[in-house]
């Protein structure tokens, strides 16, 4: 792997815990009580951003070790898939556990991107919110993990 594409990758994971720590107060708040309208949208972007923030890594990692991505209309889900499966040249990127947590954040995304803020239903996303960076500290363990595996190859 390009140290270019490593840096990239790290500047990515710093970015995702910035993002932690900016919704940690509210986060913290939210234990006790439910978002408001301004605040639900809020974590609604945060989910997206998170997502989003994951999906480009690993569209960026699987493009240089793999040589390409998918490219069809399900190239989303495609790509959560190829991350999880071995080659001949590496192993799996993630683990078939942290696959579903990606699927169900990428389901939440793109039901953000195609609802109005007002229709966002907290009780959906409660369960995603609390676990959101737990899913990012999964990600980037399995890929540090990964990270060691190519340099003693």
């Amino acid at each position: 792997m390009s140290p270019e594409l490593r840096q990239q990758i790290l500047d990515e994971l710093a970015r995702l815990n910035d993002e932690r720590a900016e919704f940690a107060p509210l986060l913290s708040e939210l234990g006790n009580r439910d978002p408001n309208g301004i605040e639900l949208r809020a974590l609604g972007g945060m989910l997206h951003s998170v997502y989003t923030g994951i999906e480009g890594i690993l569209k960026h990692l699987l493009m240089e070790l793999d040589g390409s991505i998918p490219s069809s209309a399900g190239w989303h889900a495609e790509l959560l898939t190829q991350a999880a499966q071995g080659t001949e040249n590496r192993g799996p990127l993630i683990s078939d556990d942290l696959l579903m947590r990606l699927r169900e954040l990428m389901a939440f995304r793109h039901r953000y991107r195609n609802t109005y803020g007002f229709e966002l239903s907290w009780k959906r996303m409660k369960p995603l919110t609390f676990t959101v960076f737990d899913t990012v500290t999964i990600f980037e363990r399995q890929l540090n993990a990964f990270f060691s595996d190519l340099d003693t190859v």
